[in-house]
């Protein structure tokens, strides 16, 4: 199990203009409720599964040549089964 947390202010800093277009442009079961689950087992998941997965392996690359991990046990660690994401907007100011 992975679990990542983002949190975002209103705005993007400047260096990272769209920090919220990967993550806003997805596709969402429901527009009215923010949370999707994406399962690997069907196209549009897998998709996303694997494209989360070569991000995370490109993220953590210099940290596994550092510990000195093989690129074999590299490949060896599988894409996730399923990504739970939410994706919502709030107009105004954020909760407290």
């Amino acid at each position: 199990v992975l679990q990542v947390f983002y949190r975002h202010a209103q705005s993007c800093p400047a260096q990272f203009p769209d920090c919220m277009a990967y993550w806003g442009d997805l596709h969402r079961n429901n527009a009215s409720d923010p949370v999707t689950v994406a399962h690997s087992s069907d196209p549009y998941g897998q998709t996303l599964t694997h494209a989360i997965h070569a991000k995370l392996l490109q993220m953590h690359a210099v940290d596994f040549k550092a510990a000195n991990i093989s690129s074999t046990d590299i490949a060896a660690i599988a894409p996730p089964k399923e990504v739970l994401f939410s994706v919502w907007y709030h107009e105004g100011t954020l909760p407290s």
